[in-house]
């Protein structure tokens, strides 16, 4: 029933007799309006998906968790694992939200609430959730740190905290997850801290701080992200050079390092065939650039401030 129009209608509460369900997914289908409480009779859900971000027919708010809220939709969910909300108007505050999960859903292995009107902090009762390995909520004014204990996740691959108005020193620790693939903490501008001694023993193939207060050097370790795929720090306060250990990062696609103050000589992307994005434009690097490949499809180049050789830019989009 996912990606369909049902008129802007309330999702309908005879789905309730459907006792047996494990999977129900009603994302961008059109509804709105209250969620209704009998879905929280569905004692044998595993999967439940009501997110409503992509559909152009929806606006913001057409569904809704008022009455009832949340706590009374998932309080028998206990076998749930997945629970998506994104774009639903949860409105609450961190320690709600927090607790009633942590108390209701022990078996939660992903939390999608992105742009569900959520507050901070995110409560540390999430922290007994060891099975919780996706974390996505982007657009919510959580106001507060980035919580330490969310390192200490065991199974945590991927932790999304876009636009967030995240504060405060960013612990290094949540680099050294080993099992973290994807960390997004862009557009929280007043976030800060830098960059740690990566581990070899790490998994990460998406690593996101655009826009944030992450300052200092790139350490050389940057070059044991072996499974990389995409490194976005642009509009950021790094400095100094781009650590020649980047050349071994074979699998990149995409790299935005703009709009910082990198000074130096271009590290040797050539190993990497894949790269279909590079923009290195807004610092003061100089030389050349080292391994730019005809293969590369609709790569993008950007050197702008460049001095030395200069390289022909290629078209993107």
């Amino acid at each position: 029933m996912a990606n369909n129009f049902f008129g802007k209608t309330q999702i309908p509460s005879r789905l309730a007799n459907l006792t047996n369900l494990t999977y129900l997914n009603l994302s961008n289908a059109g509804f709105r309006g209250q969620i209704p409480i009998q879905i929280s009779s569905l004692t044998r859900l595993v999967t439940l998906d009501l997110s409503s971000l992509s559909s152009s027919y929806l606006e913001d708010g057409d569904l809704q968790l008022e009455n009832p809220k949340l706590k009374v939709l998932v309080k028998n969910l206990i076998e749930l694992r997945e629970l998506y909300l994104d774009g639903v108007n949860v409105s609450a505050h961190g320690n709600e939200w927090g607790q009633v999960l942590s108390s209701s859903l022990p078996n939660l292995q992903v939390l999608s609430l992105s742009n569900c009107y959520l507050s901070g902090p995110i409560h540390s009762s999430l922290a007994d959730l060891h099975s919780l390995s996706v974390i996505r909520l982007d657009g919510n004014d959580l106001s507060s740190p980035v919580p330490e204990f969310l390192a200490d996740l065991p199974s945590l691959t991927i932790l999304s905290l876009v636009d967030c108005d995240l504060y405060g020193k960013l612990s290094e620790n949540i680099f050294k997850v080993s099992t973290l693939e994807t960390l997004d903490l862009t557009s929280n501008k007043l976030l800060q801290g830098s960059l740690p001694d990566f581990p070899q023993n790490n998994s990460l193939q998406t690593l996101m701080l655009t826009n944030t207060n992450l300052s200092g050097t790139l350490p050389h370790s940057i070059g044991n992200l072996k499974s990389l795929s995409a490194l976005g720090l642009a509009f950021c306060n790094f400095v100094g050079p781009l650590p020649t250990s980047m050349g071994n990062l074979t699998q990149l696609e995409y790299v935005d390092l703009s709009s910082n103050n990198f000074t130096g000589s271009i590290p040797s992307f050539h190993m990497s065939k894949s790269l279909i994005h590079l923009d290195l434009s807004q610092n003061v690097l100089t030389g050349h650039c080292p391994g730019v490949y005809e293969s590369w499809n609709e790569c993008e180049a950007q050197i702008n401030g460049f001095e030395g050789s200069f390289v022909e830019s290629y078209s993107v989009m």
